[in-house]
């Protein structure tokens, strides 16, 4: 009877820990940060702790040209050794409502103590809001 139990405790423990092992996003835990017009700064809507801790993004200005939201900000490594990273943004109308921009992952690797100048277009005049994704590569693709 108690190996009975035993099974069973095995049994419902199993998808705990698979899910506990099993990685958000694409190639592992994702920082995310939101920028729309109008706002001075961005927001960190969730993080990837080691991402999170190594990035920092500095300098954001946004305006539109021809209609379109531009953004441009420095993505700063603050560890001492180069990071290996992918990136891609989503991006928003005024409702909130995703606008399909076919936007891909793109590679990026920045050298200790180093940054990158980033600069994204909005696919269409009625972008309003950017969510900016960053991860660790993922060897698959």
């Amino acid at each position: 009877m108690k190996m009975m139990h035993r099974n069973a405790a095995l049994l419902l423990a199993t998808p705990l820990l698979l899910a506990a092992c099993t990685s958000t996003g694409k190639g592992g835990p994702q920082t995310t940060v939101q920028g729309a017009e109008g706002l001075p700064g961005m927001t960190e809507l969730d993080s990837g702790v080691g991402l999170s801790q190594d990035l920092e993004i500095q300098n954001l200005v946004q305006v539109r040209k021809n209609d379109y939201l531009v953004a441009q900000f420095e993505l700063h490594n603050k560890r001492g050794t180069q990071i290996n990273l992918e990136w891609s943004v989503d991006w928003t109308d005024e409702q909130g409502l995703r606008i399909d921009s076919n936007e891909n992952w793109r590679p990026l690797s920045i050298g200790g103590r180093g940054f990158e100048l980033i600069q994204i277009t909005a696919p269409t005049p009625s972008a309003r809001a950017w969510r900016l994704k960053v991860q660790k590569p993922n060897p698959i693709r």
